[in-house]
């Protein structure tokens, strides 16, 4: 062997063998690494496209058969996109203890509401956009009954007091369970579960109350009610006359809540709201015209609220009609998604009505006077049909079933 070639391997034998070296540490690295830590329930991580995916499962009863009678099946949803998070809640239609629908992309919970059983939830999992999810498994159980204390400020029991309750997901909660009165300032909810509950409080000349228990039978439930104080303002058209029996409503997750209405001066006094809360949602007259209002609070006195000239969304179908004839119940469900924004955090709350329509030469029609800002969003026969709209003028809206097209223009005032 010469020189040369053995001052050659001098220097590259000790190279080859580092980098064999680093493999190896390499690969036992890898092969040692903690496993990542679970999918939180509390704040999303993942980045998830914009889109919905499907759910479908199946309501059981204890004993493992399917569940037979009337569940209302929902879906809370948080994503983050990008800088910003998003939440939302969805229903999904159940049928005999079977339940599918579309629901906004993120991680997901589903949860079902069953008479005489507490609300029973499964997950977290990945809902994807345009993916599909089945044979989820909610198991109902029928929990314990809670019992509650309610008094005021001086500790004295109130009797006329109104509490719901619900189970918590993903920090929302839908308070469809009633408690009922015992006595001397008592009440119980008949069917709770060790999980996060919460229990909304109203009662004449108090503030309502939303109370969050994160393990609702650790110790004796002792709610304290504050003393109202009281929201004012006054409604009127756009000429400045006052309207009468105009309702703020706030607009939540699967409830519409009534916070105020106006008397004939068009005058409004509302107790409903709660310290350090705000409140988002409309208000509607008797004829069905609405006006979106934001930032609501306890305490604020003064307000005026000036509707704009009457606008509504016309609706008109051509093509094949044929499913539109043959519908048990001639009704289109016009869903408004309407955004929030607090913060960095988008919440999406959702007001839906049942708008009937007509047919009549081979056309189908639908008038709906009750637009706010938001975006529109409904089904003709299986097309989806949507429109950002900015809360400003007419909405029309035309569709041809034929082309599985539709056009929409817009009256700016």
């Amino acid at each position: 062997m010469s020189n040369r070639t053995s001052n050659l391997l001098l220097y590259v034998l000790p190279g080859v063998m580092l980098v064999l070296l680093a493999v190896v540490v390499g690969s036992l690295s890898l092969s040692e690494a903690p496993e990542a830590p679970p999918i939180p329930q509390d704040e999303p991580t993942l980045q998830f496209a914009p889109g919905k995916g499907t759910l479908a499962g199946r309501v059981l009863l204890p004993d493992g058969e399917v569940f037979q009678g009337r569940a209302h099946v929902t879906v809370r949803v948080t994503r983050k996109t990008g800088n910003s998070s998003y939440s939302g809640g969805f229903d999904l239609a159940c049928r005999q203890g079977e339940f599918r629908g579309e629901a906004e992309s993120g991680i997901a919970f589903v949860t079902a509401y069953v008479d005489n059983y507490a609300a029973a939830t499964v997950g977290p999992f990945e809902n994807l956009a345009g993916g599909v999810i089945e044979d989820l498994e909610i198991v109902l159980s029928p929990g314990k009954p809670l019992n509650v204390a309610v008094v005021d400020p001086q500790g004295n029991p109130v009797a006329d007091a109104s509490l719901e309750g619900g189970a918590i997901v993903q920090g929302s909660a839908w308070t469809r369970l009633n408690a009922i009165g015992q006595e001397d300032g008592r009440y119980r909810f008949e069917h709770v579960n060790d999980s996060d509950f919460m229990i909304k409080v109203s009662a004449p000349g108090y503030e309502p109350q939303r109370v969050s228990l994160e393990n609702p039978f650790e110790e004796p439930v002792v709610i304290e009610l504050v003393k109202a104080q009281p929201t004012t303002g006054t409604v009127g058209d756009a000429a400045g006359n006052p309207l009468a029996d105009v309702v703020l409503y706030e607009l939540r997750p699967g409830l519409k809540p009534v916070l105020g209405r106006t008397n004939e001066q068009g005058q409004f006094e509302s107790n409903e709201l709660t310290q350090g809360d705000r409140y988002h949602g409309f208000l509607e007259t008797p004829d069905g015209q609405r006006m979106r209002f934001d930032d609501l609070e306890s305490g604020q006195t003064g307000l005026t609220f000036a509707f704009p000239p009457p606008r509504q969304l016309t609706v008109t179908v051509r093509g094949n009609l044929e499913q539109l004839q043959l519908a048990d119940k001639k009704l289109i469900r016009i869903n408004q998604h309407v955004a929030y924004t607090e913060g960095d955090s988008t919440d999406l709350r959702t007001q839906y009505d049942n708008v009937a329509y007509i047919i009549e030469n081979e056309t189908a029609t639908l008038t709906f006077p009750g637009l706010i800002r938001s975006r529109i969003a409904f089904r003709v026969d299986g097309l989806p049909v949507s429109h950002e709209y900015d809360g400003v003028g007419d909405v029309h809206i035309y569709v041809d079933l034929d082309t599985a097209t539709f056009e929409v223009n817009e009256d700016d005032e």
